[in-house]
């Protein structure tokens, strides 16, 4: 079946398979086929852990920078604040 997939032109492709294939080229998408092919996947939309972030937005606060750092990660001013709350609580 490989072999038929990579004879076909991109045209002949499942919708997704499409996309894949122009965003990162035939052969990861086959890669990606063969790995998880038959299941069904989503993609959070935050690419690292809450855990890494929190431990980010505690190392970088400085007492005054809550508002650049809800920026910076994509979150609300006061998911900033609850975070360095429990942090400060030790939790």
């Amino acid at each position: 079946m490989r072999s038929e997939i990579e004879k076909a032109e991109n045209k002949h492709f499942n919708t997704v398979y499409r996309e894949l294939v122009e965003i990162i080229g035939l052969e990861h998408t086959l890669k990606l086929y063969d790995f998880y092919s038959g299941q069904y996947l989503t993609f959070p939309k935050r690419v690292l852990k809450e855990s890494y972030l929190h431990q980010r937005i505690v190392e970088e606060y400085d007492g005054t920078n809550a508002r650049h750092l809800a920026r910076k990660y994509d979150y609300s001013y006061s998911w900033v604040m609850k975070v360095l709350k429990r942090h400060k609580e030790g939790k």
